[in-house]
């Protein structure tokens, strides 16, 4: 073949190949069949030097209070804490005497202020008490601490 009809020939190619509808093709390598990455949940984690509970009296109310704070850590933000619940437990006994849930305040901190004669506590300041404070995060993971009367 000579120089001219192999011009040619290479020629007729490309313009018939410029003719045909062109495509692209892409290659994903990721495979589908792959599981997705595991979600990773951190638990909450209260910290038991920033929790305290106390009971004072109120002369402008004439009512005695309970006061109660703790500090809740999570990896996943503070707004992952869904809520922090306080049970408070007769000592001697273990008895269930009130159970109620603490508002967020900011950085990390949950706090309460229960009035005496507008719970189940009625009487019970001074008295031993073991106080349980329970955190529970949007995973339903927890994490709880209790102080106890000594």
């Amino acid at each position: 073949m000579t120089i001219r009809k192999t011009l040619r020939l290479a020629l007729l190619l490309v313009m018939a190949g410029t003719l045909l509808p062109g495509c692209f093709v892409f290659i994903d390598d990721d495979d589908d069949d792959d599981p997705p990455p595991p979600v990773v949940n951190y638990l909450p984690e209260i910290i038991g030097a920033e929790t305290q509970w106390f009971c004072e009296y109120s002369e402008t109310a004439n009512d005695y209070y309970f006061e109660f704070v703790t500090v809740v850590e999570d990896d996943d933000g503070p707004a992952d804490v869904q809520y922090v619940d306080v049970t408070v437990f007769d000592a001697d006994t273990t008895w269930e005497v009130d159970s109620f849930g603490l508002i967020y305040e900011g950085d990390g901190v949950w706090g309460g202020i229960v009035w005496e004669e507008e719970s189940n506590l009625y009487e019970w300041c001074g008295r031993p008490i073991d106080v349980n404070f329970l955190a529970t995060d949007r995973a339903g993971a927890t994490d709880s601490f209790t102080l106890y009367y000594n």
